[in-house]
């Protein structure tokens, strides 16, 4: 299979627990294209940021290029300090690419970077936290080598409880990577080194203080784990003033599949959540 790009870009209207029947828009694609973003399975993929850009304002775009190569993202500021990686978080800022099993692994996805001084990337193998500095109801980024990762990936939004503290929000976990058979948006089918990925949402009613990312390795010896590489996130606030464009990109039926499968989860979620107890 060499085409695994697919976009969920239709509104689905799902019940919070918190707000009654936000609009959650996914912007997901992932593509097999070995690091070369200018396959036309690549380009696929990096047209839903285009798409998803057309639907937010406010937009904070951090693309790494600022921070030193080999810095620790324990308490790294992003996005001019609007959000935080929250500590104790183990992984690196780095422009090392990662020659993997294939051509290549891990890698730098923004546009015209320039070699040696920039084109880096965040690569990680445990799970961390992104705390944004306010609301915001839209978030985005690019993730390589998720295809052939040894584990589960999954992503959480988070809100604050009365205390101040960050918690999950009910019905809003999606499981992005995992293995073969199971209900994530991509599953490790072997031979997927240098993978692209897209993944964004836009919530048009309500907004999140964070997201979590939990990595979960199938190795229990850090010396084996697999590691996955971050760039290009996007931290935004849906524009009620837009109308939600068409699906673009290279669907791929299977993905589209397990992505409407992960949503539709996502929703009947929410919607347990607030049936009254009895």
């Amino acid at each position: 299979m060499t085409v695994r790009a697919a976009l969920a870009a239709a509104a689905l209207a799902l019940t919070s627990a918190v707000q009654a029947a936000p609009e959650y828009l996914p912007y997901f694609g992932s593509a097999n294209v070995n690091g070369d973003l200018t396959s036309e399975d690549a380009l696929a993929v990096l047209q839903l940021r285009n798409d998803f850009l057309g639907m937010v304002k406010d937009t904070k775009n951090e693309s790494l290029e600022s921070i030193a190569s080999g810095t620790s993202v324990s308490g790294l500021g992003l996005f001019g300090g609007a959000a935080t990686i929250l500590p104790p978080a183990s992984g690196t800022v780095t422009n090392v690419t990662d020659s993997g099993d294939g051509p290549l692994g891990r890698y730098n996805t923004t546009p015209d970077c320039v070699v040696g001084t920039g084109c880096n990337f965040i690569e990680t193998a445990v799970s961390f936290t992104l705390a944004f500095g306010g609301d915001y109801s839209a978030f985005a980024f690019f993730g390589t080598d998720f295809s052939d990762f040894d584990g589960a990936v999954f992503i959480e939004l988070l809100e604050r409880d009365v205390a101040g503290n960050l918690v999950g929000v009910a019905g809003t976990k999606v499981q992005i990577s995992g293995p073969t058979g199971s209900e994530a948006l991509v599953t490790n089918e072997g031979g997927g080194d240098g993978s692209l990925l897209h993944f964004g949402f836009i919530d048009k009613a309500r907004s999140y203080a964070g997201v979590s990312f939990s990595i979960l390795q199938s190795a229990t010896d850090p010396l084996n784990y697999d590691f996955l590489g971050f760039d290009d996130l996007a931290l935004a606030n849906y524009d009620a003033g837009t109308v939600t464009p068409p699906p673009t990109g290279v669907p791929e039926p299977g993905t589209l599949a397990l992505a409407a499968l992960s949503l539709a989860g996502l929703a009947a979620s929410r919607r347990k959540a607030r049936t009254p107890q009895a």
